[in-house]
């Protein structure tokens, strides 16, 4: 079965299940449901078990805590809060990109050269003709969220590479040392390791 059935089946589960959050009073018919996902009998028991297992998790295990979508560099994770810790238009979606002094010296260089000197032109990274080339396919490679095809063959810096780049310029000028940059939803921490 393709994965976009399952997680439609998965929709279906939960759209029903809201619905008997709703009527908590009446009986839920889980054959009904069986019959109208088309599962077996035994696949009907294990979907029943995870349901309870969920029941038990959420309500037990997570109790006191908000779960939240954390990206950090280009990984996806779960995280918690404690709700007790939680303001009024906290955004439960963070992006977190680590980046090296090295990578973040670089990243300045790439944007300062597609600032001033590029003035906007793009990138051919097709062709291995110089040193700035390569660091650019390289920093592509370990931070893809930096840059973008826009279709000419070309890859340009993202605007978040672009604000981060100047923010990184102006500490660079000022010779102030950077540990965290905070830039709309993302939050970019920059060790000292090379």
């Amino acid at each position: 079965m393709p994965s976009s059935c399952r997680i439609q089946k998965l929709h279906k589960i939960l759209e029903i299940l809201k619905q008997f959050n709703e009527h908590p009073n009446s009986n839920f018919n889980f054959s009904k449901l069986e019959d109208v996902l088309g599962l077996p009998p035994k696949e009907g028991e294990k979907l029943l078990n995870l349901i309870f297992q969920f029941q038990e998790l959420f309500h037990s295990k997570l109790k006191g805590y908000v779960l939240y979508k954390k990206r950090k560099n280009t990984n996806l994770y779960l995280a918690l809060k404690e709700k007790a810790q939680m303001k009024d238009g906290d955004n439960l979606e963070v992006n977190e990109i680590n980046l090296t002094k090295a990578e973040s010296n670089l990243l300045s260089d790439i944007i300062y050269y597609f600032q001033h000197i590029k003035i906007g032109r793009g990138f051919d990274v097709s062709y291995n003709h110089s040193e700035l080339i390569q660091k650019v396919r390289s920093l592509k490679g370990t931070h893809p969220y930096f840059f973008e095809h826009r279709g000419n063959g070309l890859i340009y810096p993202t605007k978040l590479a672009v604000d981060l780049g100047v923010q990184i310029l102006s500490y660079q000028r000022g010779n102030k040392p950077i540990t965290e940059l905070n830039i709309n939803e993302n939050k970019i921490l920059i060790n000292s390791g090379e």
